[in-house]
Formats: C-alpha cells, structure tokens, sequence
C-alpha cells in the first residue's frame, strides 16, 4: 500500500480577502457576478482601512504624549464619520452591520438578545 501525501497548500491573505468578498457579494446577490465581487472587494478595503486607522486610533489614544493632542481628537472624529458612512452601506446593500468588539469593528448581525454574530471574518498581515 502506498502512501500519498498530499500537500495542503495554506491560503494566502489575498486569498483569504478574496474568499470573504465573495461571502459578501453572495449577501446581496446569491450568483455573485464577477461586479458584485469587485464591489464588494472595494468595500472590504475601505473596512481594512477603518480597522487600520481604529488601531492607530489605540495606540494614539493610549500614549501619554499624543492622547490629547488635536489630530489624536481629529482621527478619532474622522474614525467615526468613516464607521457611520461604512455602516450605512453595508446595511443597505448587504443587510450587515459593523460593531466593535474590541478596538477594531466586525461585521455581522445583531441578534433579538442584543448580540452580537460576525459573519464576516477578517484577515491581516502580520
């Protein structure tokens, strides 16, 4: 008997992204055309650039130095305007919303109980 191995080749986080688009296109429209997709890949971005500016916003906001300071507030405001704008749209087309849970907004649905489902997954680089 022979022994085959076989090589799981890992995903990379372009992959990853591209997968959770296409997750996010489905919500809208369950064939997912090839547009759909490429709305919803831009869409995923403007989230991954949120998440980054709400990790900047952390470590600001956490430094004795530059919490106070008047682009520490401004960031925090842009932060939030860009939630609220982001919100909005992923209610409207996909019927999700954005949450923090944590320092950085998820994506998913509030349930009945006041909780809190991602169904979106989200994927960095290190």
């Amino acid at each position: 008997m022979k022994i085959v191995e076989v090589l799981i080749m890992k995903k990379t986080i372009k992959q990853l992204r591209y997968e959770q688009a296409v997750k996010l296109a489905s919500y809208r429209d369950p064939d997912c055309p090839e547009l759909a997709i490429l709305e919803a890949q831009s869409i995923m971005t403007s989230f991954y650039r949120l998440c980054k500016l709400s990790e900047r916003n952390l470590y600001l906001s956490n430094d004795a130095n530059k919490a106070n300071l008047k682009s520490t507030t401004e960031s925090e405001e842009r932060e939030q305007k860009w939630f609220e704008r982001l919100n909005k749209v992923f209610q409207n087309k996909y019927g999700l919303c954005l949450c923090y849970c944590g320092y950085m907004p998820s994506i998913g649905i509030r349930n009945e109980n006041g909780s809190f489902t991602e169904k979106i997954e989200r994927y960095f680089y290190e």
